[in-house]
């Protein structure tokens, strides 16, 4: 019953997760999925695998095409459940402790919009076509805050009007996001058209919804964003992270502040914010002149 053995550890260890150390729902769904691959590679109960046997195991994901950041999840998550058998008393010592990456080729530069491009697209959209309004609000609000999809997906229309706000990201963890003027005025003029939408019978918190009345999903931000570029900057292929770096790249240009950025980002490592040092814009325009002009500049009218 040496299998059965192996899943009733794990059961038992995903459990602690769970009830014990409290973590949130999507990192035990992680780490479930990943533990559960790693017992079906192994022939040996877990409490007699040793280093050499998970370092195989990871060289070969490696050479398989695995990517750094999957790998370093898997080397994670047996982080986790090793050293947790070791403190049950379950082995002498934790084989995953001193586990390497496999060094991996460079990584290509990350791609992102120069600022001429971004104010080609986000141009205010000459009429009042609430998709168009709604999706030029999306568009607006990554760029001014750096947020993830996943954040952006998750914000309720209570934000509007806000310059800053507190949300929940990556890891579980709070962080201020700021909201720009261009982003609020955005805003204002998606909810001027929002409550067309609206289902009478249905209360719907979600800052953005779809023309059915309920919570946009990843996936329909996904085909907003490439909708409304391929209308607005038909020459750019368009995801949520590209305007992510664009934020970034743009204000660490601007302002030099690597460690500003990191915590606009939400990056729990400087090691991860890193890569934007080599977003190099060479046609940097005069309206980009502070750390975010699109969340700094007035805008004149006359």
């Amino acid at each position: 019953m040496r299998g059965a053995d192996n899943h009733q550890l794990l059961s038992a260890f995903l459990d602690v997760l769970r009830y014990e150390r409290q973590l949130a729902r999507s990192t035990i769904t992680t780490y479930q999925r990943l533990l559960e691959a790693h017992l079906d590679e192994l022939e040996q109960p877990l409490n007699e695998v040793d280093q050499e046997t998970l370092q195989r195991l990871l060289n070969r994901a490696h050479q398989c095409g695995m990517k750094s950041r999957t790998l370093n999840q898997h080397r994670a998550a047996w982080r986790g459940l090793y050293g947790w058998l070791c403190e049950r008393g379950y082995m002498a010592t934790d084989p995953a402790e001193a586990l390497v990456l496999p060094k991996q080729r460079d990584k290509p530069l990350l791609k992102a919009l120069s600022p001429d491009a971004i104010a080609n697209l986000l141009r205010p959209p000459p009429d009042d076509e609430p998709l168009d309004l709604r999706d030029h609000a999306i568009l607006e609000l990554f760029y001014s805050s750096g947020l993830r999809l996943a954040e952006l997906a998750a914000l309720d229309a209570s934000i509007a009007g806000k310059t800053s706000a507190a949300i929940r990201g990556k890891g579980d963890k709070t962080r201020n996001i700021y909201i720009g003027q261009a982003a609020n005025q955005a805003l204002a003029r998606w909810l001027k058209v929002r409550e067309g939408w609206l289902a009478p019978e249905r209360a719907e918190s979600a800052l953005f919804i779809s023309q059915r009345g309920t919570r946009l999903t990843h996936r329909g931000i996904q085909q907003a964003i490439v909708r409304y570029g391929k209308k607005f900057l038909p020459d750019q292929p368009l995801h949520p992270h590209m305007l992510r770096h664009s934020f970034a790249g743009h204000v660490l240009q601007s302002s030099q502040n690597i460690r500003a950025v990191q915590e606009l980002l939400g990056h729990s490592s400087l090691n991860t914010t890193q890569i934007y040092t080599h977003l190099d814009f060479q046609h940097l325009s005069q309206v980009y002149d502070q750390s975010h002009p699109r969340a700094r500049a007035k805008i004149k009218k006359k």
